[in-house]
C-alpha cells in the first residue's frame, strides 16, 4: 500500500473519517471546509461549503446517505452526502464540538462547548422530524455540569436502542 497525499485544505485538519464501506474518506479542517475523497486513489470528489468557521467534527451515516458536520460558527449542518446539498442547518448557542449518527441514522447528536452563560450540552435529534431541527427542539437535551471538561469526541454506540 502506498501513501496518498490529499491536497485540498489550506489549514490543519481537525478530523478524518472513513464511511462504513471504506470507499470514501471525509476530512474536516480549520479552513471552514469539509471534503470527500475516493479512498483508493485520493481523488477529491467534492467539498461541502456552508460553514463560516472551523469544522470540528463530522460523521457520515452508516448507509452513506447523509453527513453531519459541527462547527465553531455555532452551527451544525445535515448534508446529502452524495449531492452535497445542505438539508438542514441547526443554529446553536455555542460552538458545536462533536456530532454523530446512531447506527440506524434515525437519530443524531450535537455536543456544544460551554460559552459565556451557555452550558455545554448534548442534544439528541430525530432525523425524520425536520421540525426538531428547524426549531432547534431536540427530543432530549443533556446539560453538562458547570466546570466539566469540554467534549472533544463521542459516538452513539451499538447498544443504542435507536
Amino acid at each position: 500500500m502506498r501513501p496518498i497525499l490529499l491536497q485540498g485544505h489550506t489549514r490543519p485538519l481537525t478530523q478524518i473519517k472513513y464511511n462504513t464501506d471504506g470507499d470514501l474518506l471525509l476530512t474536516a479542517g480549520k479552513d471552514k471546509s469539509c471534503n470527500v475523497w475516493f479512498s483508493a486513489n485520493g481523488e477529491r470528489l467534492g467539498t461541502y461549503d456552508g460553514h463560516n468557521g472551523v469544522i470540528w467534527s463530522l460523521d457520515p451515516s452508516y448507509d452513506s446517505k447523509h453527513l453531519i458536520t459541527g462547527s465553531g460558527d455555532y452551527s451544525s449542518i445535515l448534508w446529502d452526502l452524495e449531492t452535497g446539498r445542505n438539508l438542514e442547518k441547526i443554529e446553536c448557542n455555542s460552538p458545536v464540538r462533536s456530532v454523530g449518527f446512531s447506527y440506524s441514522a434515525r437519530e443524531f447528536f450535537l455536543a456544544t462547548d460551554a460559552m459565556g452563560a451557555h452550558d455545554s450540552e448534548i442534544m439528541l435529534f430525530d432525523s425524520r422530524d425536520r421540525d426538531q431541527m428547524t426549531n432547534k427542539k431536540p427530543w432530549q437535551t443533556i446539560t453538562m455540569p458547570k466546570g466539566t471538561s469540554k467534549m472533544d469526541d463521542s459516538n452513539l454506540g451499538s447498544q443504542s436502542p435507536f
